[in-house]
């Protein structure tokens, strides 16, 4: 996941990622309190007014003019041939964490056949020779690795993209870092890639002093002529080069200088990744990309940060799934790019069902309907499991794109207490209906899914059961007490102890809001108060 709202100084999430997941079970410490900090503070600049963004943009030289002309956009069709005019549409493996093994990258690769996607970019966060040791060959056996995932690209017809992010540490008007650069892409094409992104994300915003020499302050114009002498390099011995470029202000709407030195000074035939009006974008609108695609001066190719949820674990503590279709794209936004990639979960294969919606999204923008093609996916990737597999992703669906996506749990509060009010039978309620599906879910998947991906998703169904059960339990104990049967002291300790279990979890899910609300309440009552 990127994370540099608005290009504000980010790097320091990645720090916060790399300690979280290398050291799961253990204290952050204060380099990552602090980054956590940080980015609650900068969360302000997640949904903020475009209008806004030009005040966080690097301070660099006003650009002289813009280019007249830039390549247009061409439609998207799977089977066009890979060549100069083809629409990417695809997924990256961009997120911050642990990457995706070997196998399951594969899995994915066959996936995205199957769905008509055309291009893969490799590009996670973790793989120290694509960042940090960007200046280091990969060893034989990392190699090795990497160049089976191209092989499987081939195999199953996809474009693989290799992203190198030389930003941390590169001059770029060095000589020897440029010949590290060509050498590191030398290294990759002789493993079969031929497409790269050049990517600036999340790196700090200032130049050394070295290149302060020769560009000033201006950031743009030092990653421009080093894209640009790649390009120029790489033409002269490969046909079949190509460049792609993720600028360190990759959000937001309105111009600000570093676009404009991007559209003064970087090659007009390069494509330039953008993430929408936000890092994470609720909505992208066809009037926001054609404004964009003027201000930067090239080709566009959109990098949307849905379904990934790096940032639930690093930013919020409460990992969370993001079940839900895509939705929130107008139509006309597809015709306007040359690409369009979705940045997937930590979780490749719970991460079908939502790159289902994605790749239906992109092979027909009008006539595309989230709900139908979100019942198709869970469907398909529930298999035999596909009952319990769409209560589970109901309750999983809530997220920025949809931050109210019901679950029956909500519908049914209300008529539970009325009947409670009324002495009613609390067992033949809809959400005791609910809490006993719940109960029952983990030991249904468990069963009846794909093993892969219910290792993937264990923690969540686990939790979705254990809130089930405290809900039948707590009804139960309600009901008993409303019936003058009683309630033994043993019972309640066991109920309440399962209800703080519940109410205690890190585990983020679309029933925790309303399950947390009627533990709440629960307790405010007898037998438990």
């Amino acid at each position: 996941m990127k994370f540099a709202w608005a290009g504000v100084a980010a790097g320091i999430f990645g720090l916060t990622a790399v300690a979280y997941f290398m050291h799961a079970h253990v204290s952050l410490g204060s380099t990552a309190s602090a980054a956590s900090s940080y980015h609650q503070a900068s969360l302000d600049h997640v949904r903020v007014s475009p209008k806004d963004l030009r005040s966080h943009a690097v301070s660099i030289v006003a650009p002289a003019s813009k280019p007249k002309t830039m390549p247009q956009p061409k439609a998207f069709t799977s089977t066009a041939p890979l060549g100069e005019t083809t629409f990417f549409a695809g997924v990256v493996e961009g997120f911050y964490g642990p990457a995706w093994s070997l196998e399951n990258t594969i899995a994915i690769l066959k996936f995205m056949r199957q769905r008509g996607m055309n291009t893969f970019v490799y590009a996670p966060k973790n793989d120290a020779y694509l960042r940090a040791n960007w200046n280091q060959p990969y060893p034989p056996v990392a190699l090795t690795q990497v160049s089976s995932l191209v092989h499987a690209a081939q195999e199953n017809h996809i474009h693989f993209v290799a992203s190198i992010s030389p930003g941390l540490s590169i001059v770029y008007s060095s000589a020897a870092d440029r010949e590290a650069l060509l050498k590191k892409i030398g290294q990759l094409q002789s493993i079969g890639v031929h497409t790269f992104m050049l990517s600036f994300d999340d790196i700090p915003q200032t130049l050394d002093a070295t290149d302060q020499n020769v560009y000033g302050n201006n950031l743009a114009w030092a990653q421009s002529a080093l894209a640009n002498y790649i390009v120029s390099q790489e033409a002269k011995a490969h046909s079949d080069f190509r460049l792609i470029f993720t600028p360190t202000i990759y959000s937001g709407v309105a111009d600000n200088p570093y676009w404009e030195n991007l559209a003064q000074h970087l090659d007009p035939a390069i494509d330039v990744v953008w993430t929408g009006p936000w890092v994470l974008s609720p909505t992208i609108t066809t009037a926001e990309v054609a404004q964009v695609r003027t201000e930067i001066g090239h080709p566009l190719i959109i990098w949307d940060n849905y379904p990934v949820n790096d940032y639930s674990y690093v930013m919020y503590h409460r990992p969370q799934l993001f079940m839900g279709p895509l939705v929130g794209r107008q139509p006309g936004v597809v015709a306007q790019v040359r690409g369009y990639l979705f940045n997937p979960m930590l979780q490749p294969l719970a991460s079908e069902v939502a790159l289902w919606t994605e790749a239906s999204f992109l092979r027909n923008p009008i006539g595309y309907n989230p709900e139908r093609s979100w019942l198709h996916a869970i469907n398909a990737v529930g298999g035999k499991a596909a009952g319990a597999w769409t209560l589970f992703c109901q309750d999983t669906a809530q997220c920025y794109l949809n931050p109210n996506a019901p679950t029956a749990v909500n519908n049914d509060l209300a008529p539970f207490w009325s009947t409670y009010q009324t002495h009613g039978n609390l067992t033949a309620t809809a959400l005791y209906r609910e809490f006993h599906h719940l109960a029952a879910l983990n030991g249904q998947l468990a069963a009846s899914l794909n093993p892969g991906l219910y290792q993937e998703i264990k923690p969540w169904s686990e939790q979705l059961s254990s809130q089930g059960q405290c809900g039948v339990d707590l009804i139960l104990a309600l009901e008993s007490q409303q019936n003058k049967h009683g309630v033994s002291s043993s019972v309640v300790q066991s109920d309440l102890s399962l209800a703080h279990a519940v109410s205690t979890s890190t585990l983020q899910l679309g029933t925790t809001a309303p399950v947390n609300q009627f533990i709440q309440q629960v307790e405010t009552l007898a037998p438990f108060a």
